[in-house]
């Protein structure tokens, strides 16, 4: 398989390979049986109800990873963006009947990696396959850490208040009072699990009572 310079760049900045040397990435990707697919945008590729077995790492643009709630009405789980990682967890238990479907926000690529070799007894005693054992369970306690932030914002039982822990985890995440977010006003409210047009009341009632600015993606805690 070949990677373009940018490709392998994003590959080796990856938490599953990063400060790897080239042949250590090269072995990683033959381990994992990596290949490449790229998707146009608004492209389902993933439908509920499917086996995945392998994991995904976003070279080019934006995934985006819906399940839909108890009324049918579609919820953001994760909105994966260049250099991240999704179906870490699914493709490694070998689920066949996946509850999640995901879908290119805008034109992607994305490199999938096969966690089979992870379930070997006989791939975890060779030195690498423990190697990639290792930062692959580091990877997936960083998700749980990510699932547990996200606990946290839907467990508030109001709007502003889902709002405010999720503003306060984005000025952690990003160190400033000023950060962009990755996701359009739809994708927020499907994110925080709310109507889109109660999330634009709040947000405006907020900006006129002085607690926060914001321009389109872009917002300021006040």
């Amino acid at each position: 398989m070949q990677l373009s310079e940018k490709e392998l760049d994003t590959v080796c900045r990856s938490p599953l390979f990063v400060n790897l040397s080239l042949q250590e990435v090269e072995e990683g990707l033959a381990f994992f049986r990596a290949y490449r697919q790229r998707y146009e945008k608004g492209t389902l590729f993933h439908p509920t109800g499917t086996p995945l077995y392998a994991f995904g790492l976003v070279l080019s643009g934006t995934v985006r990873i819906f399940a839909d709630d108890f009324h049918g009405e579609p919820m953001l789980m994760a909105n994966p963006s260049v250099g991240e990682m999704f179906g870490e967890s699914l493709s490694f238990l070998g689920v066949e009947d996946s509850p999640v479907y995901m879908v290119a926000a805008e034109d992607a690529t994305v490199l999938w990696l096969y966690a089979e070799g992870l379930r070997s007894p006989l791939a975890l005693r060779d030195g690498r396959g423990f190697l990639f054992y290792s930062r692959f369970t580091a990877c997936l306690a960083s998700r749980a850490l990510s699932m547990n932030r996200r606990i946290q914002i839907l467990s508030k039982p109001t709007l502003r208040l889902r709002l405010l822990t999720f503003f306060s985890q984005c000025e952690e995440q990003y160190g400033a009072r000023t950060f962009h977010i990755p996701f359009d006003r739809a994708a927020l409210a499907s994110y925080l699990a709310v109507n889109r047009a109660a999330l634009s009341r709040e947000l405006s009632k907020m900006k006129e009572e002085g607690i926060l600015d914001f321009y389109k993606n872009s917002f300021r805690l006040l």
